[in-house]
């Protein structure tokens, strides 16, 4: 049985967080919003390089085109875990390796 909102005074973010956590879109949220935060530190370039992120087990995995894309964003992996992890807690990477 579904569950039903006790009063009409709840947020439209508290709605979504509910239909979040009921349907199980957390992991795809997040990544989502990795994906957002990712592409604005790197900038436009190295985000069109970016073909995919995976969050698994603290390990955030990037796939990434082209080596030169590849080393530039391996020189910056610290600073930008550091920035991800700022942004969204949630997330806790504890390494990011690129493919």
């Amino acid at each position: 049985m579904k569950k039903k909102r006790q009063s009409n005074s709840e947020s439209l973010s508290q709605v979504f967080e509910q239909l979040r956590a009921q349907y199980g879109w957390e992991a795809k949220w997040l990544e989502a919003e990795l994906r957002q935060k990712w592409d604005a530190y790197l900038g436009n370039e190295l985000a069109l390089a970016t073909t995919k992120l995976n969050l698994k087990d603290e390990v955030l995995y990037a796939f990434i085109n082209g080596s030169v894309p590849r080393s530039e964003i391996f020189n910056r992996r610290s600073a930008l875990k550091e920035y991800l992890n700022a942004e969204l807690p949630s997330a806790n990477i504890r390494d990011i390796r690129l493919i």
